[in-house]
């Protein structure tokens, strides 16, 4: 689920749909229904953690916020790598996904919803469309570094220019 549609809010709101779904139909005991069972269980968690903690978590909070990202990024790689295999088009990386890795990182200072405004859209739609470029010829296979390096080119141009 990506795309103009679909935003942090109404996926974020949709996951208990999601867990009631894959708990009822992905059952057949394969390795991805299991994957898809705990990755959904983890964003569950990850979710709520990041719902109802106060602006500091504790410690104890973090540690398990980490543990419940990292599971949520096992899972997901772990679904992809099938996909592969199986020669489906499935599970494929996005920005948005990358970047809720590094989450718990910024959980150690301050919970991530305080500082979630809707000023990242931006960010995040521009980061997007220079992933996409980026995912051209023989390029393809270090993106992150190549889109990172446009991203911080861009930002010293702009101060070069004085304009932010």
């Amino acid at each position: 689920f990506h795309g103009l549609a679909f935003k942090a809010a109404n996926t974020g709101g949709a996951v208990r749909l999601f867990k009631h779904l894959v708990d009822k139909y992905c059952t057949d005991g394969s390795v991805v229904d299991a994957q898809m069972r705990q990755l959904v269980a983890s964003l569950l968690i990850f979710n709520e953690l990041m719902y109802t903690e106060p602006m500091f978590m504790d410690d104890n909070k973090v540690a398990e916020f980490r543990a419940h990202t990292l599971e949520f990024g096992r899972n997901y790689q772990t679904l992809r790598e099938e996909a592969r295999n199986t020669e489906v088009l499935a599970w494929n990386h996005t920005p948005k996904v990358h970047k809720m890795q590094h989450l718990p990182m910024l959980a150690e200072i301050i919970n991530p919803r305080f500082v979630s405004v809707y000023l990242e859209e931006s960010l995040i739609g521009t980061t997007t469309k220079v992933w996409k470029r980026c995912m051209v010829g023989r390029y393809e296979k270090s993106i992150q570094q190549n889109m990172m390096v446009k991203r911080l080119l861009g930002l010293f141009l702009r101060f070069e220019d004085g304009s932010e």
